[in-house]
Parts: C-alpha cells; structure tokens; sequence
C-alpha cells in the first residue's frame, strides 16, 4: 500500500511539473504574440497616419484670375410714357355699365 502511495505521489509530480512546463510556454508564446501584434498595430497607425497626412496635405497660394468676368450695376431702361388714353364718352353712363360680369 506503502508502494502505491509513493507511486501516486511520483505521477502526480510529475503530471504537475509537466503541466506546469506546457502553461509556462504557452504563456511565453502569448506573450510574444501580443508584442509582435502590439508593434504590427503601431506600425499599421504610422503608415495610416503617414497616408491621411499626405492625402489631406494641402497648399494655398492666391492669384489673380487671367479670364475673370465681371458683372456691371444694371441700368433701368428709358421708356416712353404711356399713351393710351380710355374715353368715356361712347358709353352710357347706366347702372352696370362697362363691367363685363359672366352670370
């Protein structure tokens, strides 16, 4: 019985030690993989900053227009007076008279 414990005791051991081998190199490997992620996601930012940069890079120089057109104030026309003139004369002078009234 003796036997069996120290057997027990031995694997157990070693099934410890040798997972603990396995989580410590999985936790290495984690560990690198978030560097080379964290430095492939800053140089991911450089170069999306280094191409807005460059596409909203934008200069400014004033300069006067070679084929500038140009409004001038406008000018009321001149008319003539008006000369029509409406008679009264041929038309009766009665109730209704000179109203045009569709009933």
């Amino acid at each position: 019985m003796d036997q069996y414990k120290t057997q027990m005791a031995e694997q157990q051991a070693t099934f410890q030690r040798s997972l603990q081998q396995q989580i410590d190199a999985a936790n290495e490997q984690t560990q690198e993989l978030q560097t080379r992620y964290q430095s492939e996601a800053a140089a991911a930012a450089a170069a999306a900053a280094a191409q807005q940069t460059g596409a909203y890079a934008v200069t400014a120089a004033q300069s006067e227009a070679t084929t500038a057109q140009t409004t001038a104030a406008v000018t009321k026309k001149e008319k003539p007076k008006s000369n029509l003139k409406i008679s009264l004369a041929g038309t009766p002078s009665s109730a209704g008279s000179g109203l045009n009234i569709g009933v």
